[in-house]
């Protein structure tokens, strides 16, 4: 039995976004689809881009539909046989979120493993969006990987919504790393920039 994503990117979408080769990159370098603009500069920024960052935030407050429309955006581009993982939420007590979803989603096609419980938040951290240090020692020291023996070693995905300095998702390779694993790439749905005056 084999799950079909019930939504297909609409068109309108396709056409905003970018062609998308994010994943050639090298494993060291964080991967993302297109800008991800601060709601503080959206008056300033490119409609597209505002538009996009508007869908990642649908995508954390768990609209189905934009979760739906970022699966079938990543499902096309991330290939088979990979373990999908997941930067832990800053809370330790939230334990889903739209990027769990989207990851979830993805594991159900093309044999990739869903490993989306190996991170997680060991203690609180603040918010990173409401100034919290973004520093990657906060991170190293409140995250910690269990459950690793069901990462393929070949490929692992470690997956975030938005990314600003990567200090998380770097964390997260970092730990990967001193388990053993050295195929980690890196993804975010979009990365923070600020648009120029």
């Amino acid at each position: 039995f084999r799950t079909i994503l019930p939504f297909s990117l609409p068109a309108k979408k396709i056409q905003k976004l970018p062609h998308l080769e994010f994943l050639e990159q090298e494993p060291s370098r964080i991967s993302h689809i297109r800008s991800y603009i601060p709601k503080s500069d959206w008056g300033k920024a490119d409609p597209v881009d505002v538009d996009f960052s508007k869908d990642i935030l649908r995508v954390k407050n768990f609209n189905q539909g934009c979760i739906h429309d970022f699966a079938n955006i990543l499902d096309n581009k991330i290939e088979g046989g990979v373990s999908l993982t997941i930067v832990p939420s800053h809370d330790p007590q939230h334990t889903d979120s739209g990027i769990r979803r989207i990851a979830k989603m993805l594991a159900t096609h093309k044999n990739r493993i869903d490993a989306t419980m190996v991170f997680r938040r060991i203690k609180k951290i603040q918010k990173l969006s409401f100034g919290g240090d973004r520093s990657i020692d906060v991170h190293l020291n409140s995250i910690e990987a269990e459950g690793t023996d069901i990462l393929n070693g070949q490929h692992i995905y470690v997956l975030d919504d938005i990314t600003t300095s990567g200090n998380s998702l770097y964390a997260c390779m970092r730990i990967l790393r001193r388990c053993g694993f050295r195929n980690v790439k890196m993804f975010a749905l979009g990365k923070t920039c600020r648009p120029l005056m």
